[in-house]
């Protein structure tokens, strides 16, 4: 009897945990995921604690080869749901009990993975094309898929969303460098370090000059990716809400940073909560 009830209880046990990562480590989006309609918040959250388990791989092993091993493995869970199959991690089982159609998103699945694998290399990319190429196979696909749980299919509103991932891509990259990004690979293209007179292998070890105006050229194509979304957001729907307020949050971060002269060291970057939250109550009675 008390193994049936921890049975019947354990799809809540695995969405519960799903929540309580997402709002600890990827507290954004879990902000916004309140402005999303109720039925679609488990998918949500099972969706960005697996993104989470997908990004912390770098950290979890001491060779790349065992994050290759780690990242497969997550890609055999994901073919084992399309046979009906739920394993005994809880992000799969979340996955398993809220995801409406894994044939439908097997791709982008397999894409998001696919992205993570870059992080498992400590070479930085050539261009900045390269550096967005990754972007869309991690942060633009998420946001994808961000999407297809809410139910939208409005081309438009997908266009917006590619647009915000992008942006929200080149801005985490952006936060995460004071505190040291789980990826052993250097953010910044090379491209842009021999530009300012840099070695692509030297080490940022804090604030200075010179890596202010790399971090200022990250902020500029992030600024452009969101300007692209003007006309876009506007139009969407109010289930939409729920993946496009990120666009919201980057606004305000983006300014903050603009403020800080682009020192990704400067402490006005740490918004509290109320703020954020101000921030996506205000961000559909105005555009980004």
């Amino acid at each position: 009897m008390i193994l049936q009830k921890l049975s019947s209880n354990r799809p809540k046990i695995a969405l519960a945990y799903c929540l309580e990562q997402v709002r600890k480590f990827d507290h954004d989006r879990y902000l916004c995921t309140l402005f999303a309609p109720a039925w679609s918040r488990p998918a949500l959250w099972a969706l960005y604690a697996f993104n989470l388990e997908l990004a912390r791989t770098p950290e979890m092993v001491t060779q790349p080869t065992l994050g290759q091993l780690r990242l497969n493995w997550w890609r055999e869970e994901l073919e084992g749901l399309l046979k009906g199959e739920i394993a005994g991690h809880m992000v799969i089982e979340a996955l398993g009990q809220t995801w409406p159609d894994f044939t439908a998103t097997q791709k982008d699945f397999m894409t998001l993975i696919d992205g993570r694998m870059l992080d498992l290399s400590d070479r930085p990319p050539e261009t900045l094309e390269e550096l967005e190429r990754y972007l869309e196979a991690t942060s633009a696909t998420l946001m994808r898929l961000s999407l297809y749980a809410l139910n939208i299919n409005d081309a438009r509103t997908k266009v917006a969303g590619r647009e915000i991932g992008l942006a929200w891509g080149f801005m985490g990259l952006i936060r995460n460098l004071p505190i040291g990004s789980v990826s052993r690979r250097p953010c910044i293209p090379s491209t842009i370090l021999s530009g300012l007179g840099c070695s692509p292998t030297e080490k940022f070890l804090g604030p200075s000059p010179l890596l202010n105006q790399a971090v200022k050229n990250l902020a500029d194509e992030a600024e452009f990716h969101l300007r692209k979304t003007q006309t876009l957001v506007p139009e969407a729907t109010k289930a939409a809400r729920g993946a496009l307020s990120l666009g919201a949050l980057l606004r305000l971060y983006l300014d903050r940073l603009a403020r800080a002269k682009y020192n990704p060291y400067a402490d006005n970057l740490r918004v509290s909560v109320l703020r954020r939250l101000l921030a996506l109550g205000m961000a559909w009675c105005q555009r980004y």
